[in-house]
């Protein structure tokens, strides 16, 4: 098929409906659309917006935490919407043993939270938030053991926040050592300027 040059065209083979900008000698394809099949996987994902099933299409799929998960933004046709989904490798997932000797899973959502409240007006980005996780869970993970004590992660979360904001490391380390007299605040604001000259 001929193609003007820097023009969008549409063709069709089968069910599928492709969207094709020709720039140069090049043919960039900006979509394929199937309309009444999930393009990924045989477990279509459920809309956020509006609850639709097996509507969804994948556009974009990327590599993130160093290869340990996969990204895809998804676009619904039901409404229209676009969602972002992530896979992760379920086996390699870290077992917390808390301090009543209880497991739990490793939950990146609950640290994240954790340090959102630390960090809540310092400037410190979402993505450096996330980075610490990874750096963290990777160290973690790197000791081979699938069980990890709590106190461990709680201290591996203290050192990587000292190098990156001060005052979140604070308020992080005031809560997770549950402070309750100012003499505690002085002796880990001394302890982080030991650290820091």
């Amino acid at each position: 098929m001929e193609l003007q040059r820097n023009s969008i065209h549409r063709y069709r083979t089968g069910e599928k409906h492709h969207l094709v900008l020709h720039v140069g000698c090049k043919n960039l394809y900006l979509a394929d659309r199937i309309p009444h099949t999930p393009t990924y996987g045989n477990n279509p994902m459920k809309c956020p917006f509006c609850g639709v099933i097996d509507r969804d299409q994948v556009l974009d799929s990327r590599p993130v935490r160093d290869g340990m998960a996969i990204k895809r933004r998804r676009l619904c046709h039901g409404c229209e919407g676009r969602f972002t989904t992530f896979e992760e490798i379920e086996d390699l997932r870290l077992s917390v043993i808390k301090r009543d000797g209880t497991r739990e899973p490793f939950d990146r959502d609950k640290l994240t939270r954790a340090l959102e409240t630390a960090c809540n007006k310092r400037t410190v980005a979402m993505s450096s938030i996330s980075d610490l996780i990874d750096h963290v869970e990777r160290h973690l993970m790197a000791r081979g053991d699938r069980e990890v004590q709590s106190h461990l992660i709680g201290e591996a979360i203290m050192l990587e926040l000292s190098k990156l904001d001060a005052v979140a490391f604070i308020r992080f380390a005031s809560v997770y050592h549950q402070f309750e007299d100012a003499d505690q605040f002085k002796a880990i604001v001394e302890q982080l300027k030991v650290s820091a000259s």
